[in-house]
């Protein structure tokens, strides 16, 4: 993905030269770069956390952003994807103009109202205080989130609305976990796979993501001031059912670099 990379203070100078000699050679990942949207014309992907928002704590836990900044809350131009920052105020309306997914003024509570500004449900996994950038299906009773887990990387959520109740449904990030596993086993070491959505298919039901990893993922700790890489890996592209989460074989591809539009032929010509 298109994130800046940074040096943690825990990471052996070993892993450090690793870094410079990627420079060296142009093999920066994906998420080692910083960009504002993947492309235009799709959902834009969060960048690093900004003034007064956190690092993600232990075990992936986002803390609650303590002193906000409220610029680039709602759509980009030539973008459809909107963009949350809680608490700073902010909705979105689905394509059906029946409902909308708000931040309530004051609160940082996350929920699906109606157009008449009454409460329909409320959406408590993404009130953490962490932005998070929202594209609605055309079919508008589901949409998908990509969520800041912080230190510029995001955690893909897929919501399906069933008798106006907001339901998470994890198969598409379960199934597009196990993928990029089964191609890169280091990965499986941490379980710290990340995935992001660009874009809805024109039906509604498909969703073209972009699946990655923090810069550590394959770099374990054997002892005090011993690492070692156990493997490399390249961001994936692919396209997974919203409610199944099946992942179309045939559009499964590596994106080196991580950036770029999505391919135009295969399963992408619906995209």
């Amino acid at each position: 993905m298109a994130q800046s990379f940074h040096v943690r203070a825990a990471l052996c100078t070993g892993a450090v030269m690793l870094f410079f000699a990627a420079m060296a050679t142009g093999d920066l990942p994906a998420w080692m770069l910083q960009s504002e949207s993947m492309e235009r014309g799709g959902t834009p992907i969060l960048s690093l956390p900004r003034a007064g928002q956190t690092e993600a704590g232990p075990a992936d836990e986002p803390r609650m952003i303590v002193d906000v900044d409220c610029d680039g809350v709602g759509r980009e131009p030539g973008l459809s994807a909107y963009t949350f920052r809680p608490p700073c105020v902010g909705r979105s309306i689905a394509p059906n103009g029946r409902w909308g997914v708000e931040v309530v003024a004051g609160t940082g509570t996350v929920r699906l109202g109606g157009p008449d500004g009454n409460s329909i449900d409320e959406i408590p996994s993404l009130a953490n205080g962490m932005p998070f950038v929202l594209e609605w299906s055309p079919r508008s009773d589901w949409f998908f989130v990509n969520h800041s887990v912080g230190n510029g990387q995001e955690r893909l959520r897929v919501f399906q609305i069933v008798n106006r109740s907001v339901v998470e449904r994890s198969a598409l990030f379960a199934e597009a976990t196990a993928e990029m596993v089964r191609r890169y086993p280091c990965l499986g070491d941490t379980a710290r796979v990340r995935a992001a959505g660009h874009r809805w298919s024109g039906d509604g039901r498909r969703i073209a993501i972009a699946v990655y990893a923090p810069t550590d993922a394959c770099l374990v700790q054997r002892g005090v001031g011993d690492f070692a890489i156990t493997g490399q890996w390249e961001p994936l592209l692919m396209i997974g059912d919203a409610a199944s989460g099946r992942i179309d074989p045939g559009s499964i591809r590596q994106r080196p670099g991580g950036n770029g539009p999505l391919p135009s032929d295969g399963a992408y010509a619906e995209f």
